[in-house]
Protein backbone atom coordinates (compact mmCIF):
# COMPACT_ATOMS: atom_id res chain seq x y z
CA UNK A 1 0.00 0.00 0.00
CA UNK A 2 2.98 2.49 0.87
CA UNK A 3 4.41 1.72 -2.42
CA UNK A 4 1.21 2.47 -3.99
CA UNK A 5 1.33 5.86 -2.27
CA UNK A 6 4.89 6.86 -3.32
CA UNK A 7 3.72 5.79 -7.17
CA UNK A 8 0.85 8.06 -6.96
CA UNK A 9 2.73 10.70 -5.44
CA UNK A 10 5.63 10.52 -7.74
CA UNK A 11 3.20 10.10 -10.93
CA UNK A 12 1.43 13.01 -9.85
CA UNK A 13 4.72 15.40 -8.90
CA UNK A 14 5.53 14.16 -12.97
CA UNK A 15 2.54 15.54 -14.36
CA UNK A 16 2.68 18.76 -12.67
CA UNK A 17 6.08 19.57 -13.37
CA UNK A 18 5.40 19.06 -17.15
CA UNK A 19 3.17 22.23 -17.80
CA UNK A 20 4.60 25.15 -18.50
CA UNK A 21 5.16 27.39 -21.40
CA UNK A 22 6.97 25.28 -23.55
CA UNK A 23 3.69 22.84 -23.38
CA UNK A 24 2.25 21.47 -26.54
CA UNK A 25 -1.49 21.95 -26.89
CA UNK A 26 -2.95 19.14 -28.39
CA UNK A 27 -4.61 20.03 -31.63
CA UNK A 28 -2.67 23.57 -31.73
CA UNK A 29 0.65 23.37 -31.36
CA UNK A 30 3.42 24.15 -29.45
CA UNK A 31 1.75 27.04 -26.94
CA UNK A 32 2.79 30.35 -27.33
CA UNK A 33 2.74 32.87 -23.86
CA UNK A 34 1.23 35.96 -24.43
CA UNK A 35 3.56 38.87 -26.35
CA UNK A 36 5.43 35.04 -28.29
CA UNK A 37 6.31 35.43 -31.65
CA UNK A 38 2.51 32.75 -32.61
CA UNK A 39 -0.82 33.74 -33.88
CA UNK A 40 -2.48 37.05 -32.60
CA UNK A 41 0.04 38.22 -30.21
CA UNK A 42 2.97 37.62 -32.96
CA UNK A 43 5.13 40.50 -34.23
CA UNK A 44 4.25 43.33 -34.63
CA UNK A 45 4.71 43.84 -38.79
CA UNK A 46 3.38 45.02 -42.34
CA UNK A 47 4.30 45.45 -45.33
CA UNK A 48 4.49 48.12 -48.32
CA UNK A 49 4.76 47.35 -51.89
CA UNK A 50 6.96 49.11 -53.74
CA UNK A 51 6.68 49.81 -57.79
CA UNK A 52 7.36 52.45 -60.51
CA UNK A 53 5.69 54.07 -63.48
CA UNK A 54 8.36 56.72 -64.38
CA UNK A 55 9.08 55.73 -67.89
CA UNK A 56 13.03 57.37 -67.46
CA UNK A 57 13.29 53.92 -65.68
CA UNK A 58 13.20 52.28 -68.95
CA UNK A 59 16.87 53.46 -69.81
CA UNK A 60 18.00 54.49 -66.24
CA UNK A 61 18.89 50.91 -64.86
CA UNK A 62 17.31 49.27 -61.88
CA UNK A 63 15.87 50.77 -58.79
CA UNK A 64 17.94 50.04 -55.65
CA UNK A 65 16.28 50.11 -52.68
CA UNK A 66 17.21 51.21 -48.90
CA UNK A 67 15.18 51.31 -46.25
CA UNK A 68 16.77 53.07 -42.71
CA UNK A 69 19.97 52.72 -44.45
CA UNK A 70 19.84 49.00 -44.90
CA UNK A 71 19.84 47.39 -48.87
CA UNK A 72 16.62 45.74 -49.44
CA UNK A 73 16.58 44.96 -52.83
CA UNK A 74 16.12 46.11 -56.33
CA UNK A 75 13.53 47.04 -59.03
CA UNK A 76 13.95 45.97 -62.67
CA UNK A 77 11.40 46.96 -64.73
CA UNK A 78 8.42 49.89 -65.00
CA UNK A 79 5.38 48.99 -63.62
CA UNK A 80 2.49 49.09 -66.33
CA UNK A 81 0.16 49.12 -63.94
CA UNK A 82 -1.22 48.81 -60.19
CA UNK A 83 0.20 45.40 -59.24
CA UNK A 84 -1.50 43.87 -56.24
CA UNK A 85 0.16 44.37 -52.72
CA UNK A 86 2.11 42.00 -51.91
CA UNK A 87 3.16 40.96 -55.14
CA UNK A 88 7.34 40.65 -56.24
CA UNK A 89 8.91 40.12 -59.47
CA UNK A 90 10.84 42.48 -61.93
CA UNK A 91 8.28 45.32 -61.84
CA UNK A 92 7.77 45.48 -57.88
CA UNK A 93 9.23 45.10 -54.75
CA UNK A 94 7.43 43.81 -51.96
CA UNK A 95 8.94 44.45 -48.20
CA UNK A 96 7.71 43.23 -44.60
CA UNK A 97 8.69 45.44 -42.35
CA UNK A 98 8.27 46.45 -38.39
CA UNK A 99 5.37 48.36 -37.46
CA UNK A 100 6.31 52.14 -37.93
CA UNK A 101 7.45 54.61 -39.65
CA UNK A 102 10.75 53.95 -42.42
CA UNK A 103 12.61 55.88 -44.07
CA UNK A 104 13.33 54.97 -47.92
CA UNK A 105 15.83 55.88 -50.02
CA UNK A 106 15.62 54.49 -53.90
CA UNK A 107 17.65 55.72 -56.80
CA UNK A 108 18.68 54.11 -60.70
CA UNK A 109 21.89 52.56 -60.88
CA UNK A 110 22.82 54.57 -63.84
CA UNK A 111 24.46 57.98 -62.47
CA UNK A 112 21.27 58.76 -60.07
CA UNK A 113 19.21 59.08 -63.68
CA UNK A 114 15.71 58.86 -60.58
CA UNK A 115 15.83 59.31 -57.22
CA UNK A 116 13.39 59.21 -54.55
CA UNK A 117 13.67 59.87 -50.71
CA UNK A 118 10.44 59.38 -48.58
CA UNK A 119 8.76 58.66 -45.17
CA UNK A 120 6.39 55.87 -44.83
CA UNK A 121 4.23 54.08 -41.94
CA UNK A 122 3.77 50.56 -41.75
CA UNK A 123 0.53 48.87 -40.30
CA UNK A 124 0.42 46.19 -37.80
CA UNK A 125 -0.71 42.92 -40.88
CA UNK A 126 -1.48 45.38 -43.69
CA UNK A 127 -0.31 45.80 -47.11
CA UNK A 128 -0.15 49.31 -48.95
CA UNK A 129 0.79 50.47 -52.33
CA UNK A 130 3.74 53.10 -52.70
CA UNK A 131 4.41 54.48 -56.40
CA UNK A 132 7.26 56.04 -57.95
CA UNK A 133 5.77 58.88 -60.93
Amino acid sequence: MKSLVLFLLTSLLLLASACNEDSYLEGFGPATPTGGTGGPTGPSVGRITLYCTNTKLDYCGNLTVYVDNNYKGEIADRATNTPACGANGNRVLTLELPVGSHSFSISSTTSNCLRYTFTASVSKNSCSLKEMQ
